[in-house]
């Protein structure tokens, strides 16, 4: 499990930094990882294919496209670990400041993290979640 921000920068070799790091994530056996500010640096597509190769779930409750109104990403997965269902959610401040290195640096918004967790918490609870665990990158 991870926080979020594991992106470092906008060099070249920081980006292979960045992807790499996500990679070993993979090998490390994370399962689920929360969306940071940093983390949407090479855009989402990358975000997402990064995740998709190396094996993890990327949970954000708070971080929406303002062009659509909707989150990027979904917001709780849920694992059994060790005959317990438990939901994790992911959220960051609203003071985060999200930059990208493509175009999509206006299309993002971060919305109140509390009214978020008001939100999906219940609904992970109804999907028989046991234990909720929130990832905070504050």
């Amino acid at each position: 499990m991870e926080g979020g921000s594991w992106a470092l920068g906008r060099t070249e070799s920081q980006k292979f930094q960045s992807l790499f790091v996500g990679k070993m994530m993979g090998v490390m056996g994370y399962d689920v990882v929360n969306v940071g500010p940093n983390d949407l640096l090479y855009g989402v597509e990358t975000l997402r294919e990064t995740a998709k190769d190396a094996g993890f779930d990327l949970v954000s409750t708070n971080i929406v496209k303002k062009s659509t109104g909707k989150l990027l990403f979904e917001p709780f997965v849920i694992k059994e670990l060790g005959g317990v269902k438990v939901a994790f959610l992911g959220i960051v401040s609203e003071r985060s400041r999200i930059t990208t290195t493509t175009d999509e640096d206006d299309d993002f918004e971060i919305v109140n993290a509390q009214e978020a967790l008001k939100e999906y918490i219940p609904k992970a609870r109804k999907k028989r979640a046991e234990l909720v665990v929130v990832f905070t990158h504050v």
